[in-house]
């Protein structure tokens, strides 16, 4: 039996859950996330200009969140493993974002 750990979930990665089950790889970790990279600020702007929305929104810094945890500056997932494993290509996490908008709006 396979064990697969999802954590968030969009087609593109359905998709490769299914080339992982094919492919019987197993008791590997894989990271998985869109290529490119944005802060939270940079998705939540793109999403409002995405559904056309006009607010205002505003930058802030993790240090007004206090956390138990300490965050990187800067994480970005290194995808080599399981694009190599799979041999896929990953698309932007934009062209995904807008490939979910568009599903939100049907």
């Amino acid at each position: 039996m396979h064990k697969i750990l999802v954590v968030g979930s969009n087609g593109q990665l359905g998709n490769e859950l299914g080339l992982v089950a094919k492919k019987d790889i197993r008791n590997q970790i894989y990271h998985f996330s869109n290529e490119g990279d944005c802060s939270r600020y940079d998705f939540t702007v793109a999403i409002n200009e995405a559904f056309g929305h006009n607010c205002i929104v505003l930058p802030c810094h993790s240090d007004e969140f206090p956390s138990k945890v300490t965050r990187p500056n800067y994480s970005v997932l290194d995808k080599t493993k399981i694009k190599n494993a799979l041999g896929i290509e990953i698309p932007h996490w934009r062209s995904s974002m807008m490939e979910c908008v568009k599903a939100l709006r049907k």
